[in-house]
C-alpha cells in the first residue's frame, strides 16, 4: 500500500511492502529513501546490512562511522548513508546523495 502527499516543504511518499515501510522524500528531485524494517524484512542496502543488525556488525561493513554517531545512530555522510538503531538493533537506514567535503 501507499501514502503520499505535501508534508511541510517537502513532497513524502510512504511505501508498505510486508513489515517494510519505504518513505521517499524530495520535491521535484529525490532528496532521500529512509526504509525502516523487521528482521523479517527482506530489505538491506547494497553493501549488506540488514535490520537486525548489531551496531558493530554495520561498522564491521561500512567502518567508523566519520559522521554524527550516538548510541543510536551510525552515519557516514561521504557514503549516502545514515543507520538508526533501536535496543541495539538496525531498525532503519536512510541513503541520500553523497556529501562532499
Amino acid at each position: 500500500t501507499r501514502a503520499g502527499g505535501l508534508f511541510g516543504n517537502t513532497r513524502q511518499w510512504l511505501y508498505r511492502v510486508g513489515d517494510t515501510q519505504i518513505l521517499i522524500s524530495g520535491e521535484t528531485v529525490v532528496d532521500s529513501i529512509a526504509v525502516r524494517g523487521g528482521v523479517t524484512s527482506e530489505y538491506q542496502t547494497a553493501a549488506g546490512a540488514r535490520f537486525g543488525m548489531a551496531p558493530y556488525q554495520v561498522t564491521s561493513i561500512y567502518g567508523a562511522a566519520p559522521g554524527t554517531q550516538s548510541a543510536n545512530t551510525l552515519s557516514y555522510p561521504q557514503r549516502g548513508v545514515r543507520f538508526e538503531f533501536e535496543r541495539g538493533r538496525l531498525l532503519s537506514f536512510e541513503v541520500f546523495a553523497p556529501r562532499r567535503n
